[in-house]
């Protein structure tokens, strides 16, 4: 019985093989998909782009009274700064 050994030329070859193989199919599974525009158009619903459409202006319009809030809290937030350096400007004068 002779010896089965796998010599660097076999293993290089079948390695060889398989890469020639890959580069074949693999184009060829790619072109298995029809071209963008071929075939029946795609379904539209109206309703629910409508529904879409007022859902994002929802959004848009809560953020716009968002940004409202936030300016109001600045203003809150400035105030109450003032008011605590009078505060600790009295405690000084006190103090001494």
């Amino acid at each position: 019985m002779k010896s089965k050994m796998i010599t660097s030329q076999k293993l290089a070859a079948w390695f060889a093989t398989g890469i020639l193989f890959l580069v074949v199919t693999i184009p060829a599974s790619a072109r298995g998909n029809p071209p963008v525009g071929a075939g029946p158009p795609a379904i539209r619903d109206a309703r629910l782009e409508e529904q879409r459409r007022q859902v994002k202006e929802a959004r848009l319009r809560s953020a716009e009274m968002d940004a409202g809030e936030e300016a109001e809290n600045q203003k809150h937030i400035a105030a109450a700064i003032a008011h605590m350096k009078d505060d600790f400007t009295r405690i000084q004068v006190a103090a001494q």
